[in-house]
């Protein structure tokens, strides 16, 4: 619903009853998942079929890249975990307080994943419902077909672009999609940061950035006030970039779905806003 944390879900005695009626169960399966052990303590599960769409895809490590500084003064646990400065030696990246790096669970923004997504939801359905196996064979194949027409359109916006570097002003939970496409990034925060204030050296950094860049355009993620866009952008030379926005999703609400809101609908809307940063 509006207004929900997507760290912090967790579901009303309603959603519980929902699953409890199910004959299947898809969720997303990462760290961010922890409320699923407790649902399925409550409700027998063994007559449903329970579908992970991370099983199937190849997860990647969250990455520090230059400009992203660990702020020290801070003692938030979660904050620890999440942040890393970007001074450590790559040997040590696997490495934070001895414990292993987390790994980024926004795997959802590559539509390549999101075509393994739909296979995955398709067999449990097959499974679960043989009778109807061709109807849904059908759906996923026209489905993919659509994501495969992203990906492509995605590839050529970025192969024929001038610019190969996106600058963010924000948390950076597009990982995966820019690993697919050959992208390059500087972001202020990793994609799971709790950071919301920039240090002076990650705003100079990425100023300095868009200078040497020639960068027409500075990116923020849903649901930014843009505070820290406009830091960087009163600090460049130019100081007169436009802010775009792209959506990682983890802000739809069910809302939006009623208004039409759909995968889809929000890649297509993440493309024509990458290829007008590209320019």
């Amino acid at each position: 619903k509006p207004g929900v944390d997507v760290h912090s879900f967790t579901p009303t005695p309603q959603d519980i009853k929902t699953v409890q009626n199910s004959d299947i169960f898809v969720y997303g399966g990462t760290e961010h998942d922890k409320w699923v052990e407790n649902l399925t303590k409550s409700i027998d599960m063994k007559n449903k079929k329970v579908v992970k769409l991370v099983d199937g895809i190849q997860q990647l490590e969250e990455e520090s890249v230059d400009g992203m500084k660990h702020e020290h003064h801070h003692d938030d646990k979660k904050e620890d975990e999440h942040n890393h400065d970007h001074k450590h030696e790559k040997e040590d990246e696997h490495n934070h307080k001895g414990e292993e790096k987390e790994l980024d669970p926004h795997y959802w923004t590559s539509p390549k994943n999101a075509i393994q997504m739909v296979k995955t939801i398709t067999n449990a359905l097959v499974e679960k419902d043989p009778d109807n196996a061709e109807f849904y064979k059908e759906n996923a194949e026209n489905y993919i077909k659509q994501l495969e027409g992203v990906d492509k359109e995605l590839h050529d916006v970025v192969d024929n672009a001038k610019i190969k570097k996106v600058v963010i002003a924000d948390r950076f939970p597009f990982r995966y999609m820019v690993d697919d496409y050959g992208l390059s990034y500087y972001a202020a925060f990793v994609g799971c940061s709790a950071e919301t204030e920039a240090s002076f050296e990650t705003i100079t950094f990425l100023a300095g950035k868009t200078d040497e860049l020639g960068l027409k355009n500075i990116m923020t993620i849903e649901k930014s006030d843009q505070k820290i866009a406009k830091i960087i952008i009163e600090n460049t030379k130019e100081k007169n970039q436009n802010i775009l926005t792209m959506d990682s999703m983890q802000s739809t609400t069910s809302y939006d779905v009623k208004k039409g809101a759909t995968y889809f609908s929000i890649m297509e809307n993440n493309l024509n806003v990458l290829q007008e940063a590209l320019q």
